[in-house]
């Protein structure tokens, strides 16, 4: 079960989690954090634990602490003698901070989320080291930040994003993408780029099978899964050639997973007959249909029975788009890693 994070709360949220804890949706621009979505590491284990004075890995609760019983329920009284129930607190858009980087040092793509978005689908690189200025700086209007922030899936940026040199770069980089070709400084697709995509070891595990899958020849030993990772399209291919190289196929589907890219699971078996799948009935409703609650309560308890079933379920949430939006919630991602279900080895 998801729950909403107040405003005032979510810088400290953020810091409650790990770096593998916590990953920003693009398209709902906002943070989703669990402890279940990754490991911490060993350093931020022991950060935690000289923090807090406890050891939250052995689940010991802190002196003072109290228990669900002991919080207040109903209307939540404010300081200004009103009441206000928590249905009606409003929450606004959180927007990421940025942090200019230091012009010594290479800029952390990874550490703002426009451009994290703008390397992993567009192979955007910055110049190393940054310049304190752009070479040659256009003012930005209101209407082309507007389309950027559309295209990395952000409602709202940083005024200092917005007005950094990196946000220079990232303009010309998506203005040359559009009319052509980036200059290979910017675009990690040239062979004269300084981290050029060519290099990337995940490229070597690529196959291609019939121009609409690309599946990865990786695995993790005799421990881990037998089954390997595959996406539909070549910009697919590329976000995942982009993703750190030391996570495990795994980890590859929770990156998919998080960003419903649609993907499949792969397992090497002999040929098999297909199977007739027997015809299903789908409701018809004409034009002028009016549609009521009880439509909605009755695809709800459709919906459910459909993902009772563990093949639907996990096919659903592979599939990307809005029909994983609408299963990411009911199913666990779990259900993905486990692979392919044992019906697919009966012959």
């Amino acid at each position: 079960m998801r729950t909403r994070v107040h405003p005032s709360d979510n810088e400290s949220t953020l810091e409650d989690f790990g770096e593998k804890q916590k990953f920003y949706n693009a398209f709902l621009n906002e943070w989703d954090c669990g402890d279940d979505l990754g490991e911490l590491t060993p350093e931020e284990k022991d950060e935690r634990y000289y923090e807090r004075g406890y050891d939250l890995f052995e689940k010991t609760e802190p002196s003072g602490s109290f228990s669900e019983e002991q919080l207040p329920s109903g209307p939540v009284k404010s300081s200004d003698n009103f009441t206000q129930s928590s249905e009606s607190l409003s929450v606004g858009p959180w927007i990421p901070i940025f942090r200019a980087p230091e012009r010594a040092y290479a800029y952390d793509v990874g550490s703002y989320p426009a451009t994290q978005t703008l390397y992993e689908s567009f192979g955007f690189t910055p110049p190393l080291p940054v310049p304190v200025v752009h070479p040659h700086p256009v003012k930005v209007s209101e209407g082309i930040t507007k389309i950027f922030r559309s295209i990395v899936g952000m409602h709202s940026m940083d005024s200092a994003f917005e007005a950094s040199t990196i946000f220079q770069y990232c303009q010309e980089f998506l203005e040359a993408y559009v009319k052509g070709l980036p200059r290979s400084e910017l675009f990690d697709l040239s062979s004269g780029n300084r981290q050029p995509l060519a290099a990337a070891p995940r490229l070597k595990s690529l196959h291609i099978i019939k121009d609409n899958l690309y599946f990865f020849d990786i695995n993790e030993g005799t421990t881990g899964p037998r089954w390997r990772v595959a996406v539909t399209n070549s910009m697919d291919a590329l976000f995942v050639c982009r993703l750190p190289n030391e996570l495990r196929p795994r980890d590859i589907c929770r990156e998919l997973f998080n960003r419903g890219i649609q993907f499949h699971t792969l397992l090497d078996l002999r040929p098999v007959p297909r199977s007739i799948i027997p015809p299903t009935l789908i409701p018809i409703r004409l034009a002028d249909y009016q549609f009521t609650k009880s439509d909605y309560l009755a695809y709800i308890q459709e919906r459910d029975a459909l993902l009772r079933n563990p093949r639907i379920g996990r096919a659903a949430l592979m599939r990307g788009g809005i029909v994983w939006r609408l299963t990411a919630s009911q199913v666990s991602f779990w259900d993905i890693i486990r692979g392919p279900t044992p019906s697919v080895t009966l012959h």
